[in-house]
């Protein structure tokens, strides 16, 4: 099996990632997994052996991996939040990066998400519902996928993937093995996470964080916002 985790950049993707990785992991599964650039995925999931679960996270998916998607051969978690509190939290995660250049990360993202859209449905997450309910969507992730777990594993798996916990994690994430260096992130292998990588976790952040610059993008992002549901 491939479960692929996509979706737009500060949408929840990590974490999604991370509970498909706890539940293979609990399941006493092979795994083939760890960080993959989206320009090597493909070849990194045909190199899955036979006898394991492959588990990778993109945020765009070429068009013959989207196209395995639609025809039900990849099991695929899309993670959406409004477009604005994904540029919003891009900003402070990346904080040197032109806005404009942000802006045009999550619009590429967004069409993404549009073109796995159709044939066989992905599971789609809103960011704003799993904050508030992260282990229904735990459940839902495991049912998703084929796995009936127990109360008691659902509670560990959030106890592995909550925001504190994860967090507490970030702030291990050294230079050496196991962890790549891109600009100026320090990136753990297996579960994709960067040193900086949890904010505040805000909804509705981008009114606070880009102001009278929101309210300009929330009219140029109309499409975007509007096909997302926001």
């Amino acid at each position: 099996m491939i479960i692929l985790c996509t979706g737009i950049m500060r949408s929840g993707s990590t974490w999604s990632y991370n509970v498909a990785l706890n539940i293979i992991r609990l399941s006493n599964e092979v795994i083939h997994c760890g960080y993959v650039a989206s320009d090597k995925l493909l070849d990194s999931i045909e190199k899955t052996p036979d006898d394991a679960v492959g588990i990778f996270k993109c945020h765009d998916p070429n068009d013959t991996i989207i196209q395995k998607i639609k025809n039900g051969e990849y099991k695929n978690i899309i993670m959406i939040r409004h477009p604005l509190d994904c540029i919003a939290s891009r900003q402070s995660f990346a904080a040197r990066e032109p806005l404009l250049k942000s802006v045009a990360w999550i619009q590429k993202n967004v069409d993404s998400v549009y073109k796995m859209m159709g044939g066989v449905p992905s599971l789609v997450i809103r960011y704003e519902e799993m904050i508030v309910s992260p282990l229904t969507h735990i459940r839902l992730i495991a049912a998703y996928l084929g796995y009936e777990l127990s109360e008691e594993i659902v509670r560990v798996i959030h106890i592995n993937t909550n925001i504190e916990a994860t967090k507490a994690f970030c702030s291990t994430i050294k230079e050496g093995k196991g962890v790549i260096k891109e600009n100026d992130h320090l990136i753990d292998l297996v579960t994709a996470l960067h040193h900086n990588h949890i904010g505040n976790c805000e909804v509705g952040k981008w009114v606070r964080e880009l102001g009278d610059r929101g309210e300009i993008l929330k009219s140029h992002l109309v499409n975007e916002i509007k096909f997302l549901g926001y």
